[in-house]
């Protein structure tokens, strides 16, 4: 076992290659991503996007209650994992097909719930997505397994391009929120096509289906946290959607994706390529809590300056990109910039203990996190609107990490000094950072997009030179891990 955290082509080695692989994708992804929704902001009305946004929750939730967590038992499992993949895409397309039966047959509940009846042939046609994505090449699975991150980047980044292409058309013609349909309609056509073009493997259909319930045992975890992630997740929007109008859900859904850019394009991305690395070194502990602490302090120091600087900034950010008719959104974001910085915790402390076989630690602190949201959830959103949505989706945030502390505390025994290396030279200098910036705009008011990016080119030049010069002083901490990651590449 030692042997896959040591040499050349060691789990940790290649799990550092694959992070800046997938990391520096997932900068390109997101900045493709970040010029469909300010082109798809221009071309379409908030109430396009709280249409779809009301089409897509009823999707989800009549999906989120039969995932069977298989994939992610896949990539867990010691033995070989080609004997499962056959019984694993059958029943899939099984799964998904009477899914897509029973979405379709919702949809009019689903419209009484949300007083929308125009979402009605939205969701028949969504349904679609469901059944398509059930032929999906299984085998594609084996590249998140086999750390193939170079391959699994180029699957992800070919189907975001087309789809992006293909619903910016759709707005272009249609200039209604039938453009998201067809895009989510396309994105799942082009992804399962890929995934046979980017994996030999050919799935066929068994009666054998022993192995299936096997990675059960392991996936039934993975199941339930997945059905509590999308309450947490979509609840929201759900409130939303049912208590206020499809205008505020459309200002409330893009204030979301804005708001979670700091947690997801570092914290997310690294946390799932160490998912299988963390599944390799279960049985090496030192070696596993090392790994812990070197990707957290990365994290922190990379996750809470964006969480600064974007709060300081969001009020010119979105009426330069979006536009003035999206202004609404900007105190939403604020408040939900709480939440991405704690869900960065979550993105690397999670997948620990999925990798490690505790797959129920995570659905622990899913269970925390919807009881602190939803204790909250409506009566903060009846006072305060959609902002009172957000502050309730922080206090769930909050329940959550307290879980994982715990969890964390009895798995590694983590003194304070420990957590204070991880995130406290990083938050000081962000927030010397923030404190320069103020004082700055005192003088010079921001307004214009040349001045904006000066703004933020700025702050990042500002906070590495507050963060390295305090690491200089405090032990190298942030040095030692930049070290570490080089070693590993």
């Amino acid at each position: 076992m030692v042997a896959v955290f040591s040499g050349e082509g060691g789990a940790s080695s290649r799990v550092a290659r694959g992070s800046l692989v997938l990391f520096l994708g997932r900068f390109l992804l997101k900045g493709v991503y970040f010029v469909r929704t300010i082109v798809l902001a221009h071309l379409l009305f908030p109430s396009d996007f709280g249409l779809f946004g009301l089409a897509s929750l009823s999707l989800g939730f009549t999906t989120a209650f039969f995932v069977s967590g298989l994939n992610a038992s896949i990539v867990h499992a010691k033995e070989e994992p080609i004997q499962y993949l056959n019984g694993v895409w059958t029943v899939n397309i099984i799964r998904n097909t009477l899914l897509a039966l029973l979405v379709f047959a919702t949809a009019p509940l689903a419209a009484q719930f949300f007083n929308n009846a125009v979402i009605i042939p939205m969701i028949g046609v969504l349904a679609l997505t469901i059944f398509i994505d059930g032929f999906a090449n299984v085998g594609i699975v084996l590249l998140e397994k086999e750390l193939q991150f170079n391959r699994k980047f180029l699957f992800d980044v070919s189907i975001v391009i087309l789809e992006v292409f293909s619903v910016i058309l759709a707005a272009l013609l249609l200039h209604s929120a039938w453009a998201l349909v067809v895009g989510a309609l396309a994105n799942r056509i082009i992804g399962v096509v890929l995934s046979y073009v980017f994996h030999p493997y050919r799935p066929h259909f068994t009666r054998d289906l022993s192995g299936v319930w096997r990675l059960f045992h392991y996936g039934k975890w993975v199941s339930f946290t997945a059905i509590l992630g999308f309450l947490i997740s979509q609840g929201d929007n759900a409130v939303v959607g049912r208590m206020l109008s499809v205008e505020e859900l459309g200002y409330y859904q893009l204030a979301f994706t804005l708001a979670f850019i700091p947690a997801l394009e570092f914290s997310r991305v690294l946390g799932n390529v160490l998912f299988p690395m963390f599944a390799k070194l279960e049985q090496l502990h030192q070696s596993l809590e090392r790994s812990f602490i070197e990707a957290s302090r990365m994290i922190f120091a990379v996750v809470t300056p964006m969480s600064f600087g974007l709060l300081l900034v969001v009020p010119e950010f979105v009426h330069v990109f979006y536009g003035p008719q999206w202004s609404a959104m900007v105190p939403i974001v604020n408040v939900l910039l709480i939440y991405g910085f704690l869900r960065s915790f979550e993105f690397i402390a999670k997948p620990l203990f999925m990798g490690i076989g505790k797959p129920k630690i995570t659905f622990f602190t899913q269970v925390a996190q919807f009881v602190g949201m939803f204790l909250f959830i409506v009566p903060l959103t009846n006072n305060l609107g959609a902002v009172g949505t957000a502050w309730a989706v922080v206090i769930g945030g909050c329940a959550s990490v307290l879980v994982l502390f715990i969890a964390i505390q009895r798995e590694f025994h983590f003194s304070l000094h420990v957590y204070k290396d991880m995130f406290l030279l990083s938050t000081v200098a962000a927030f010397a950072m923030y404190g320069i910036l103020f004082g700055f705009r005192l003088f010079v008011p921001i307004a214009g997009g040349y001045l904006l990016l000066f703004d933020i080119v700025f702050g990042a030049l500002l906070y590495i030179v507050f963060l390295f010069s305090l690491d200089l002083l405090y032990g190298k901490k942030i040095i030692n891990s930049l070290l570490w990651l080089k070693r590993k590449l």
